[in-house]
C-alpha cells in the first residue's frame, strides 16, 4: 500500500462560476492538474508521451461535491490509483480535494484507460506510465 500524490492549490477567483461557487470545470482541471503533475514529477513529461505515441483517455469522470470551497483558500488534491488491469491499458482512479481546514471538499472517480495515439485505440502503455500507475495503488476505504 502507498501514500497518495499529494498536489497543492489556491482557489482562484477565475475558478468561480456567475452563482459565486466553484465552477465544476475547475474541480475537473484540479484533478486533471495533479494527475499530469505526478506523471511529469515522475519524469514523464508531456514530450515524452507525444513521443512514444500515447494518451491517457477518460471514460468516466463523476464528482461528489461534500463541502463548499472559496476564494482564495488553500486546497490539497490527494490522486491514487483504485485499480489497474493485469495488463495496464485501463484503470480507475480517484482525487479527493480537501480544504484548508481538512474537511474533504469533493470527490472525483475516474475510469480511463491509455490510447495509441496513431492507431486511435487502447493498447498497452508504455512500462513507464503502467509502472507510475501502479505505484499509486491504494485499497480504497469506501
Amino acid at each position: 500500500m502507498s501514500a497518495p500524490y499529494i498536489q497543492r492549490f489556491r482557489v482562484r477567483y477565475s475558478d468561480l462560476d456567475t452563482n459565486g461557487h466553484v465552477a465544476n470545470t475547475s474541480y475537473l482541471k484540479y484533478s486533471l492538474d495533479t494527475r499530469a503533475g505526478h506523471l511529469f514529477a515522475n519524469g514523464l513529461t508531456a514530450r515524452i508521451l507525444r513521443e512514444s505515441g500515447f494518451g491517457s483517455i477518460v471514460f468516466r469522470e463523476e464528482i461528489t461535491y461534500l463541502k463548499e470551497l472559496h476564494v482564495p483558500e488553500k486546497i490539497e488534491v490527494h490522486y491514487w490509483a483504485r485499480s489497474l488491469h493485469e495488463d495496464g491499458i485501463r484503470f480507475e482512479l480517484c482525487t479527493e480535494i480537501h480544504r484548508q481546514d481538512d474537511e474533504l471538499a469533493a470527490r472525483i472517480d475516474i475510469q480511463g484507460g491509455w490510447m495509441n495515439l496513431s492507431k486511435r485505440r487502447l493498447e498497452k502503455p508504455p512500462k513507464q506510465a503502467r509502472d507510475l500507475i501502479a505505484a499509486l495503488l491504494i485499497e480504497d476505504n469506501l
